[in-house]
């Protein structure tokens, strides 16, 4: 039977396991191996190109579907890998509109972007048009909120990652305040 589940790594997870390329190297053949989905893999950029694009062979070599390379720069570099490389990190800095979507994929030669934070502060992003006004948005979502039943707190939580530098603002700060979906 095919179940779709997470990793979680308790001590020496996420970028700690970086520094341990066999251990990454079997968890990914056994995942690979053991389960009926594609399997992906996410990595940070290591202290240099050389070793990060090291790594990346040695990970696809274990014949997961796809990686994703967290990095907060563009690098200009010749890399041959043949799953599907998708960029993930740089969204803050770079991302503030759908055709800067197009841009950073370009400059970093990847197949595909993972974005996260400009797409939590703002999901309209993904509009051509171009992102609606973060006003809107927000009423938006509180009507999804409240239509899907979504938990208060978590509720509460995107929408102060919406405001972000408003949050010492008077709406900011009631918005902190809520104790209920009532009160946001």
């Amino acid at each position: 039977m095919c179940h779709s589940f997470y990793v979680f790594f308790q001590g020496g997870m996420g970028a700690a396991l970086l520094s341990d390329p066999d251990k990454i190297e079997s968890i990914l053949t056994t995942l690979v191996k053991g389960i009926c989905k594609p399997v992906t893999c996410k990595i940070r950029i290591l202290p240099s190109i050389e070793d990060t694009v090291d790594l990346v062979k040695r990970i696809e070599k274990t014949g997961i579907a796809a990686i994703a390379v967290h990095g907060r720069r563009a690098n200009k570099t010749s890399w041959i890998i043949t799953v599907m490389f998708i960029c993930s990190g740089g969204s803050h800095d770079f991302i503030k509109e759908y055709r800067d979507i197009e841009t950073f994929q370009k400059a970093t030669a990847a197949s595909s972007v993972m974005i996260a934070r400009a797409a939590m502060w703002n999901p309209s992003i993904f509009r051509k048009e171009g992102p609606f006004p973060l006003k809107e948005v927000m009423q938006d979502y509180i009507k999804y909120a409240v239509r899907y039943d979504n938990h208060y707190t978590n509720t509460k939580y995107c929408l102060c990652q919406m405001l972000r530098e408003q949050l010492e603002t008077a709406q900011g700060k009631k918005l902190h305040a809520a104790q209920s979906t009532q009160e946001i």
